[in-house]
């Protein structure tokens, strides 16, 4: 998780050195898997090494309250070299209080004042019980759903006091700000939007609120591969290959990891495994460990006779050339 959250080996082995390691894993797994972006858990991934510090997580067991919470986020706010009274500085306060209650709440590990249950208790309850029995939905979706309906839930009736109080507008503001304070990426809010127009479909059908809400709910746009990373344009990576010219040992090494990264994809770890393997006929190919389930790649060369016929077929051919001074 940590290598691909951070690029420096140190950052990597600070966290993985730090107390409280599997619960932290356990926590950003479920949060990646809820469409976190990697930017928010990259920042979540620092705030929870902050937020056990500033808790004692890892030196007590035992359960915090809220003014426990509140408390420990303040003495660091005091502890900051400037005035914490600047509009972002506030809000990394709400984000860092934030995210301890829900790390605290994951764990098991929050407490709560004895309280009235919330006015939406019974709502909640019923919208979960016909998710499991009429609709037949997995624990995992009615678990990721009931957080989600929840969570809105407590939001908006921190204003209201029934649920036919609510319009369209409540609905947008809810979701537009799961996005611009919360940091969820398009994938999360399209999960939030899709669980709650879920609920309001419920919840019209019971006759809780206006009908034709759920129809109007809105979810951003999801397009296919946009969270898989975007490579430099092709031209930036010929200029870097090109700094490489030269006939030193220090050039050749580097023009032929270049060469391997941008045409055959492979990661720096892949590099660092690579072999050269002869098959029948005295053809070259290639030989890595995949750094994920742990099996040997190959990756054919082109035939010793074969003449290049393409721009990447050519620089295959020169990788192979110069993978021997590895």
């Amino acid at each position: 998780m940590f290598d691909k959250l951070f690029r420096r080996r140190a950052v990597v082995r600070r966290h993985l050195s730090s107390p409280l390691l599997q619960e932290r894993l356990e926590y950003l797994q479920y949060c990646a898997n809820q469409g976190y972006s990697l930017t928010t858990l990259r920042e979540l991934a620092a705030d929870l090494l902050l937020i056990q510090n500033l808790l004692g997580l890892a030196t007590s067991s035992d359960s915090l309250g809220l003014a426990a919470v509140q408390a420990g986020v303040n003495r660091w706010v005091h502890r900051r070299p400037r005035p914490f009274n600047h509009k972002n500085g506030r809000r990394g306060r709400e984000q860092v209080l934030s995210r301890a209650v829900r790390w605290l709440r994951f764990l098991g590990r929050l407490r709560l004042p004895c309280e009235a249950p919330p006015a939406y208790r019974s709502l909640l309850e019923q919208f979960v019980d016909y998710m499991r029995v009429e609709k037949g939905l997995s624990g995992e979706t009615i678990q990721t759903r009931r957080w989600y309906v929840e969570d809105f839930l407590g939001w908006f009736f921190r204003d209201h006091n029934s649920l036919r109080q609510i319009t369209i507008t409540d609905v947008d503001e809810a979701i537009a700000r799961k996005g611009r304070d919360d940091g969820y990426a398009r994938l999360s809010v399209r999960a939030y939007a899709s669980s709650l127009r879920s609920f309001l479909r419920y919840a019209e059908s019971r006759g809780w609120c206006t009908r034709g809400l759920a129809a109007l709910v809105a979810s951003p746009r999801v397009y296919q591969h946009e969270n898989l990373p975007v490579g430099p344009p092709w031209s930036d990576v010929q200029r870097l290959i090109a700094t490489t010219e030269g006939s030193r040992p220090k050039d050749i090494r580097d023009r032929a990891i270049l060469l391997l990264l941008a045409v055959y994809a492979l990661r720096s770890g892949e590099v660092r495994t690579l072999k050269l393997k002869i098959w029948i006929g005295k053809r070259a190919c290639f030989s890595s460990r995949a750094l994920k389930g742990e099996r040997e790649n190959l990756i054919p060369s082109p035939p010793p006779s074969a003449k290049p016929s393409s721009a990447i077929s050519r620089k295959r051919a020169l990788a192979l050339r110069i993978a021997k001074s590895f």
